[in-house]
């Protein structure tokens, strides 16, 4: 078998993201690059317990070969900073991977809805009063991240207008950002993209069709992780349980949500 190529994205503060780039929206978020790196082999694993979870006919691996190709190191890793394009995604994307990657953005917004429903109905303006966002701000930035992937191909995309009710805006960016994928014409599958409307930190970011669906899945899961420990933070000032793990180890057992 084949290692599976890694892909790692670093900021100033050694925080790091890893990528497989083969299994999308298999990350995994560490401290350091080196732990992100040796973290590699369990979200493999768990993408393919999450992959089963969602009813795909696939193999579990009991152990995996991986290394690194590619190694970028960026700007902040902040809400609205730049992401690495790596040199895979700037090869053409062909319609049966946006099939894919619309089926594989289903499932995490199955993820994402059902950790929603853990959060009690009237705590959704809860925080930890430490600058994190609450529950429904976690929502809203999912939503408008979602939008915000949109315009990094399509800078004059007609959305919706929004619904003042979160949960329905948010299906309305999902029904835009499918809309929006399923349009892409063969040559927006083929460009690279410098957006100027609504730019990142780094105002020559390159994007491609590609990657915006990459990062439009990565996200979401994020964020599930996000709800996730925020729960556990929740619990933990509200009920005495026990205190919450690094958003890293949320993310890696995604594929073990019940």
């Amino acid at each position: 078998m084949n290692p599976y190529g890694v892909y790692l994205e670093t900021d100033p503060t050694g925080l790091t993201m890893g990528h497989v780039l083969s299994l999308p929206g298999c990350i995994s978020l560490e401290e350091r690059s080196d732990s992100a790196n040796r973290r590699m082999g369990e979200a493999i694993v768990d993408y393919f317990i999450w992959l089963r979870r969602h009813g795909e006919k696939v193999r579990i691996p009991k152990k995996v070969q991986f290394e690194v190709v590619e190694h970028v190191h960026r700007g902040n890793m902040e809400s609205g900073g730049e992401m690495a394009l790596f040199t895979p995604e700037r090869d053409p994307l062909p319609l049966e991977e946006i099939k894919r990657f619309l089926r594989l953005l289903n499932y995490s917004r199955i993820d994402f809805l059902s950790t929603l429903e853990r959060v009690p109905p009237k705590e959704y303006d809860w925080s930890p009063n430490d600058g994190t966002r609450s529950f429904k701000s976690i929502l809203k930035h999912v939503r408008n991240a979602e939008r915000w992937y949109i315009t990094r191909v399509c800078e004059n995309f007609q959305f919706q207008r929004a619904s003042p009710d979160p949960i329905n805006s948010l299906f309305q960016s999902r029904e835009d950002f499918i809309a929006f994928a399923k349009s892409l014409s063969r040559e927006e599958r083929h460009a690279l993209y410098v957006p100027k409307k609504y730019p990142s930190g780094n105002r020559k970011e390159e994007w491609t069709a590609r990657k915006v669906l990459r990062r439009a899945l990565e996200h979401e899961r994020e964020h599930t992780a996000n709800v996730l420990q925020r729960l556990a933070q929740y619990r933990h000032s509200r009920e005495g349980a026990p205190p919450p793990e690094p958003i890293g180890d949320y993310l890696l057992r995604l594929g073990m949500l019940r």
